[in-house]
């Protein structure tokens, strides 16, 4: 038996449901599968007949919920692996900025990366990495998670951005949506943001002008 994706025995649910299919009317049909081992009353029979065909049933009713659900258990297995990923990685933005070293958030995202915002844009790990690693040095910040909604391997993030200029000794804090798009390895191939420009004010024409 084969291991599946997350490192479980794969089961042949369609196996399954024909052997239990195959059994219920065995069991309906076939009165040498009854227990027998002295004359009974036929009513008796009857009765260890109808025990035995509810058990396949059960069975096969099983089988055919299983094949039915199979889809979603996929699909929630994948949505809790995507908020378990998203969740280390603001983790790690959190712990990197205290350190000042971008190449621990970094790391999640692939190499074809994409990263949009309203103030600028960048493609390619070289890119997004040169631009986290001058937020990382203009920017004292904390990524504060209010709410994560996962849908397949798409994740929307609203989060409170709290930071300090280092260089002026400003504060702001920005309302933001993180819209993170995960590969099939696990990490991020694509990541919008989403906030007021008006309320990052000269912060926001200050990252425009820095990647340009």
């Amino acid at each position: 038996m084969k291991p599946n994706a997350i490192g479980a025995p794969a089961i042949n649910i369609d196996s399954g449901l024909q052997f239990a299919l195959t059994l219920t009317d065995r069991l309906l049909n076939n009165s040498t599968l009854v227990v027998n081992r002295k004359p009974q009353h036929r009513s008796e029979k009857f009765v260890n007949r109808t025990v035995l065909a509810a058990q396949a049933a059960t069975v096969t009713l099983f089988f055919i919920l299983a094949t039915a659900l199979r889809p979603a258990f996929a699909a929630g297995a994948v949505e809790m692996q995507v908020e378990h990923i998203l969740t280390q990685a603001i983790d790690e933005y959190n712990q990197s900025m205290e350190s000042g070293d971008s190449s621990a958030w970094v790391k999640y995202f692939t190499d074809n990366v994409q990263r949009r915002s309203p103030a600028n844009e960048q493609a390619g790990k070289k890119e997004v990495g040169e631009y986290f690693a001058w937020e990382f040095k203009h920017f004292q910040a904390k990524m504060m998670a209010k709410k994560i909604l996962v849908s397949g391997r798409s994740a929307a993030v609203v989060f409170v951005w709290d930071a300090v200029h280092k260089p002026s000794n400003s504060s702001v804090k920005l309302e933001m949506v993180g819209i993170f798009e995960m590969a099939s390895s696990g990490r991020f191939d694509s990541v919008t943001y989403y906030y007021d420009t008006a309320k990052a004010g000269k912060f926001s024409a200050e990252t425009t002008a820095s990647v340009k």
